[in-house]
């Protein structure tokens, strides 16, 4: 088994990130940051368009690495099959196009 980076809380607000909002965030999901924990704080921007909009926020992001489960590992290999498959099917799709498209006599 391998380690992998796990997403240990995200926590999101309309204020800029403080050190007491951290600790906050953390004591409600009862844990505590370790010394490799990876923590990622910053701002996503607001946009708006004609009929929809988002306002902007702060956030933070605790990332640890952690041993992956057997479990965890097994539905990884059958997602990455999973996605392997319909990317050959996508390629092939395109495939028959492009044949019909510049074999097909069109070429214009």
């Amino acid at each position: 088994m391998e380690k992998i980076m796990k997403e240990i809380i995200r926590h999101e607000q309309l204020t800029p990130v403080t050190w007491s909002d951290m600790q906050i965030a953390l004591d409600k999901k009862q844990t505590t940051l370790l010394p490799d924990d990876l923590v990622l704080v910053g701002e996503a921007e607001g946009w708006c368009e004609t009929d929809s909009q988002c306002d902007g926020y702060y956030y933070f992001t605790v990332i640890r690495l952690v041993l992956e489960t057997k479990a965890e590992m097994n539905q990884r290999i059958k997602d990455e099959k999973a996605l392997k498959q319909v990317a050959q099917e996508n390629r092939y799709q395109l495939h028959l196009t492009l044949m019909k498209e510049f074999e097909g006599g069109n070429n214009e």
